[in-house]
């Protein structure tokens, strides 16, 4: 036995692989589906087979290849297409391999493969490293192979894509991680007692000990084996008597007291001389079953039954040995070869063992998702699976999967008569509750889980899903106190993904309650500590949503630097988000008001070599213009602008663009070329350009032009006009000898506190002029009389000494 354990791990690999390559040479895995998903620095191909072959990635370059051994490509099976991050994919057949090239656009920064037997999928994960060293800022900046900005403004980039968008709430009914029921596996034994394959047992045991082991009480076979009278027997009879006694520890679970029985019987067995073969047989079948109980993991097991059956040891047992193997393979996982074992050995006449072939089939198929099948077979079996929990479970769960929720229902209950473990029960209660759900009995599945003990992991699931029901419900206290509780259970949670579900549904529910702020940073933190959920493409979704409106809030509230922040904690995102042209422009007013004129110029520069569409372009000039001006770069404001009125004779932001060139020309000291532009008639008409053409022109002396340009202003857009432009239209309008019309100004420009005492004096100036005496002394007296300090005060005081008044 020794020797056999020394020779048993350095051959286990081989024996497996050599195992596995007899069964599945027969026919080919098929690669039937090949998509491609994208996320901000990630690119996932997930490849779906019809079971799992064997597989190696090579990676070199900016080409990976995936190696598929025993693998073929399915007639018309789909492979993603060219776009910004692949060039296109090579497929190689040879007679026994199937070879998928990729060929990518850049290097990868590293590739993660996954196996997920369970789906018979292989998920390759290629990570991108996020580029740095472009000269447009991050959130503009163009990806390989691909224009960065769209025909209609919108950025071309990987679109972030929720099938929840415009639909929140309704992830907290809809969204379900795969149902789990955590049954183990118990390996079957052979009728009792196993002595009987190898010698005649009846005169070792008493009726009373077949009695209880019929009945399944092992303690009391055992105790009923300790009362039998052992000098009667022979020694060899006394031997054979007490390898029954370490199956029935085995069978009570009493492993330490059956290994040291076990190994003072091999010991004994080994001084005999001759040796008994069937006594020995006997004694390495225990082992095995020994080792298949005190084992957490199957593969010493499998690595010693390969051996033995490759010896063809034991033959007696044969039938119950490849029985073991099956299950074996079934608890490491390996259902396609645990399923192939099954289904030859039923090609056959397997014996006493066939129901039980029949019963680990239908596990394997439930393990391999051929969910039909097994829960057809499952059926048949009918009552024999009521003693195994395992199967069970996995009938459960495959007419769950199916949607058979009532059938389901049936199974589960009967799942929660037959097992005695409460972890088991509680998660069966919690599946009960969800297949409710699913027939609409809202009621009857909050009642079940409010039955579920709390401390466990299945009053965990209750409680998140307790929770799910209240933020459905649409109440806003309801949805605070889920928000406690998702917090909580985030903490208590030990698998990963469970955790990862809480920590989604706490940004979510800050989303749903308008907390924007706090459901952006629980994004952010959810997105670093965990990039293998499969809720990532959602939180990227809803960051997508959420940034543009919060970032905006801050450019409304002035906090720039908070905008900015968020800009760059999230940049990858917003490239990936398809923002328009109106959110980029938004971000291009963060940085010119945060004084970072040079950034804001990148962003336009970009934007403006970007796209071809016309409007979308024309959009882009004026605040470009303003960046250029902030940043004293005067001639390529006059550039640009020459640029612009070139391409668009009729565009509406002439206004703006004549009044950024007029400036930059009076920077340069033109001023004959920006007073020319400002004064002629065939130019678009702008408010901000009618306001300095005036006061121009009133600066030169030009009255009538400077009237003109203030009369077009009143004209086209008087809701624009300031006191300041009136009380200018009136001084031109009194200097010109329409004092009428400066009368009427000026009345209306004492209205303004701050130039009530000048349109005051005016009007007092006026009436003296056209002989109204009385009425100028009165507008004189009331500035000359105010107790506010200023100069026009003082002007009114010696206009009413020269004309002979003393002010109070």
């Amino acid at each position: 036995m020794n020797v056999i354990k020394a020779m048993m791990l350095p051959l286990l690999a081989l024996l497996l692989l050599a195992r596995t390559g007899s069964v599945l040479a027969a026919e080919a895995v098929l690669l039937q589906e090949m998509v491609k998903q994208d996320d901000a620095n990630l690119s996932r191909f997930v490849l779906r087979f019809d079971r799992m072959p064997g597989f190696r990635v090579e990676t070199s370059g900016q080409k990976i290849d995936i190696i598929l051994e025993e693998a073929s490509l399915a007639a018309n099976a789909p492979l993603p297409p060219s776009d910004e991050r692949l060039v296109r994919i090579l497929a190689g057949q040879t007679s026994d391999t199937l070879v998928l090239s990729l060929l990518l656009r850049r290097p990868p920064y590293f590739v993660n493969p996954v196996r997920d037997r369970l789906e018979n999928r292989l998920t390759i994960d290629v990570h991108w490293r996020d580029d740095q060293s472009r000269s447009r800022p991050a959130i503009a900046r163009a990806l390989p192979g691909h224009v960065a900005i769209s025909g209609d403004g919108s950025l071309s980039a990987r679109s972030l894509e929720s099938g929840y968008r415009g639909r929140w709430s309704d992830f907290f009914t809809e969204y379900e991680r795969p149902l789990q029921l955590p049954a183990q596996l118990r390996y079957s034994w052979p009728p009792f007692p196993c002595l009987q394959y190898f010698r005649d047992v009846e005169p070792l045991l008493s009726g009373e000990v077949l009695d209880q082991a019929q009945q399944r009480n092992w303690s009391q076979a055992l105790e009923a084996c300790d009362r039998i009278d052992r000098q009667r027997l022979a020694p060899m009879q006394q031997i054979g008597l007490e390898l029954i006694r370490v199956e029935l520890l085995l069978r009570a679970d009493r492993h330490r007291q059956a290994a040291d029985l076990l190994q003072q019987l091999r010991l004994q067995l080994q001084e005999e001389t001759p040796r008994p073969a069937d006594l020995q047989d006997c004694a390495e079948l225990l082992e095995l079953y020994l080792l298949a109980q005190r084992s957490e993991t199957p593969f010493e097991l499998l690595a010693q039954l390969d051996l033995l059956m490759e010896n063809n040891a034991l033959p007696d047992v044969a039938e119950q040995l490849r029985l073991l193997q099956i299950e074996a393979f079934l608890v490491a996982g390996n259902a396609e070869l645990a399923a192939s074992l099954a289904e030859e050995a039923l090609q056959g006449d397997p014996g006493p063992p066939q129901g039980r072939l029949q019963q680990r089939l239908a596990d394997a198929w439930f393990l391999q998702g051929r969910l039909e099948m097994a829960t057809d077979l499952y059926q048949e079996l009918g009552q024999q699976i009521d003693d195994a929990p395992f199967s069970l479970a996995g009938y459960s769960l495959g007419l769950y999967r199916q949607r058979r929720f009532d059938e389901a229902l049936l199974a589960l209950r009967r799942l929660l008569e037959q097992s005695s473990d409460s972890d088991l029960r509680d998660q069966a209660r919690y599946a009960i509750a969800l297949a409710l759900l699913h027939r609409g009995e809202a009621n009857s599945a909050l009642a079940q889980l409010h039955q579920i003990f709390p401390g466990n992991e299945g009053g965990l699931l209750a409680r998140a899903k307790i929770a799910d029901l209240s933020v459905a419900g649409g109440d806003a206290r309801s949805r605070a106190q889920a928000l406690e509780d998702y917090a909580l259970l985030e903490e208590r949670f030990s698998d990963r993904a469970a955790r990862a579900e809480m920590q989604f549904k706490q940004a979510l529910v800050l989303f749903l309650l308008e907390r924007r702020a706090e459901a952006v940073e629980q994004l952010r933190q959810f997105l670093i500590s965990d990039r293998l959920t499969d809720l990532r493409p959602h939180a990227l979704a809803l960051l997508a949503e959420l940034l543009p409106g919060l970032i905006d809030q801050y450019v409304q509230e002035e906090r720039y630097f908070d905008a900015l922040v968020l800009v760059e904690q999230n940049r990858e995102i917003l490239v990936a988000s398809q923002r328009n042209y109106d959110f980029l422009l938004q971000l291009g007013t963060v940085f010119s008001r945060l004084q970072f004129a040079e950034r804001a110029l990148r962003l336009y520069q970009y934007l403006l070599d970007a796209t071809a569409d016309a409007d979308r372009r024309a959009a882009i000039y004026p605040p470009l213009l303003q960046a250029l001006a902030a940043l004293q770069q005067h001639q390529q404001v006059i550039d640009y602008a020459r640029r612009y009125q070139q391409e668009y004779p009729a565009g509406t932001q002439q206004d703006q663009v004549l009044l950024a060139l007029v400036h930059a020309l009076l920077a340069q000291g033109d001023t004959a070329a920006a007073d020319q532009i400002l004064h002629d008639r065939q130019r678009p008409f702008g408010v901000a350009l009618e306001q300095l053409a005036a006061r121009r022109a009133e600066q030169r002396g030009a009255l009538a032009v400077a009237r003109r340009h203030l009369d077009q202003l009143e004209a086209q857009a008087p809701q624009a006009m300031t006191a300041e432009d009136r009380f200018l239209l009136a001084d031109l309008c009194a200097r010109l000898g329409d004092l009428v019309r400066a009368s009427a100004l000026y009345r209306q420009t004492a209205k303004n506190p701050g130039l009530r005492l000048a349109s005051l004096y005016r009007l007092g100036e006026l009436a003296l002029q056209q002989g109204q005496r009385q009425e100028g002394l009165r507008f004189l007296r009331q500035v000359a009389e105010t107790e506010e300090p200023s100069a026009w005060k003082d002007l009114a005081r010696e206009a009413l000494r020269m004309a002979g008044f003393r002010p109070l």
